[in-house]
């Protein structure tokens, strides 16, 4: 008990020893807020990659022509219904190109062209894999919103003599293109004037692979292109990936690329969706798939992002180091203070020595007023970090910080935050056995104190 006295008398009277724990509560609200941050961005960037991204794709080392019915007979057996992973199976053919678009405007008409990477696909098989449904529902531009009912039996690609295409809308923006097959403007005097400066016409030119005759078997790349309508504009969240995709009828954008007739495999790759319980472990689905199938080239979306996904671990073990070590330098101010006081107070740690306390109480002392101030501090930090995780926007608002502007990749429009109660309980606990630490060196000093030297002068 009276080594508890002797603390809260310590905090009263050495108010420098409250600034060295505001300081520890500030470097712990800090570690809090960033490593929150860190997780906010990269669930948020997962999420985003996720939306468009299949869990598996599949690909023939040596493609037939019916690719994707022999990809999906070897894939039979790991059906969910034959009691496997895979729940859906989608072709897909890929394509680079051009698109192009005129619109008529004031001065006369404008050409707008962009290139891109076309996506072939099946509308019915996709549906399942990827969910095309709510991205193109979260495209809130009214002159890009989907015309009509969405739902798995409609082709939004053939109900028209002219084939559909869907556009992302970073590049519906670049293009000037909408949905609706007329603009209009109204004139003061109530009259309307056709296009102000919007069209749903596209052409889609990419490289056709001509055979050449001969003895071996050579090939040439010349121009086709095809003139299309825009069904439909997505929103995935991501400029870089709606800016530069379009996505039409794998047979429109197979005959285009190869012709009526060709022999070339009928899709890319064959991309496929887990069941929701076995997408946390989609390495070792790989790995299992890739092993079983010597024959196919299996890839995750762990592989095609890995890139990213590292580059977003790096950031936040980078931004913990630093912050640990802001909070190692408060730690050491915690120390300073601790031994100070051991050489200040000679003459009370004398007394103290000639009443009875022992080396180990005088340690327990020190031991016990550092980790006082370290959990005083770690304290004070949590809660402040806790509430700035939570209300980090509504600061950020009140204070007229704009963190991201509209042009932002993955067009972030708040500040994501995960908060973690393990990693908030982690970032504490270190901070206590540090600052324990700390007391506990300044400790030693005290401990081998000679009471008659200490009041020799006395």
């Amino acid at each position: 008990m009276d080594v508890f006295l002797l603390i809260r008398r310590y905090l009263r009277t050495r108010r420098i020893a409250l600034v060295a724990a505001l300081f520890v509560a500030i470097a712990v609200a800090a570690m809090i807020l960033i490593t929150s941050v860190m997780d906010g961005f990269r669930h948020r960037i997962h999420t985003k990659v996720r939306g468009v991204e299949p869990d598996l794709t599949f690909r023939m080392k040596k493609p037939p022509r019916d690719h994707f019915e022999q990809v999906a007979e070897m894939l039979a057996g790991q059906m969910d219904k034959k009691g496997g992973v895979i729940a859906a199976l989608a072709p897909r053919l890929v394509s680079v190109g051009f698109l192009f678009s005129r619109v008529e405007q004031a001065r006369g008409p404008v050409e707008y062209r962009k290139g891109v990477e076309i996506l072939g696909v099946d509308w019915e098989r996709t549906w399942d894999v990827i969910p095309l449904e709510r991205i193109i529902g979260d495209c809130k531009n009214p002159f890009m919103k989907f015309q009509g009912e969405l739902s798995e039996t409609r082709d939004v690609f053939r109900e028209e003599a002219v084939p559909g295409v869907l556009v992302g809308e970073a590049l519906a923006k670049n293009l000037r293109l909408t949905t609706l097959p007329k603009m209009f403007s109204e004139h003061p005097d109530g009259g309307a004037t056709v296009n102000i400066g919007f069209t749903n016409d596209v052409t889609n030119v990419t490289g056709r692979l001509v055979p050449v005759p001969g003895p071996e078997e050579a090939w040439r790349v010349d121009g086709a292109n095809l003139g299309c309508r825009v069904a439909g504009v997505f929103d995935s969240g991501r400029d870089d990936f709606d800016g530069v995709h379009i996505i039409m009828d794998r047979w429109e954008l197979h005959s285009l690329r190869y012709g009526d007739g060709s022999d070339r495999p009928d899709c890319t790759t064959v991309h496929a969706k887990v069941i929701p319980e076995e997408r946390a472990r989609i390495d070792e689905i790989k790995a299992e798939l890739a092993a079983r199938f010597p024959q196919l080239e299996v890839e995750s979306w762990k592989d095609r992002t890995r890139g990213l996904m590292d580059a977003l671990d790096v950031e936040k073990r980078t931004m913990a180091l630093v912050l640990g070590f802001i909070v190692v330098l408060a730690i050491c101010l915690i120390f300073g203070l601790l031994y100070m006081m051991v050489v200040e107070k000679t003459r009370d740690v004398g007394v103290l020595r000639s009443m009875g306390f022992s080396g180990r109480r005088v340690i327990a002392l020190f031991v016990a007023y550092g980790t006082m101030l370290g959990l005083l501090g770690s304290a004070v930090g949590a809660a402040l970090g806790v509430w700035l995780v939570q209300d980090l926007n509504w600061v950020m608002e009140k204070l007229g910080i704009e963190v991201f502007n509209p042009a932002v990749p993955y067009r972030f429009h708040t500040i994501p935050t995960i908060l973690d109660p393990g990693q908030v309980m982690f970032i504490c606990g270190g901070t206590v056995v540090m600052a324990m630490i700390a007391g506990a060196v300044a400790a030693l000093k005290a401990s081998v104190i000679d009471p008659v030297r200490c009041l020799r002068y006395e």
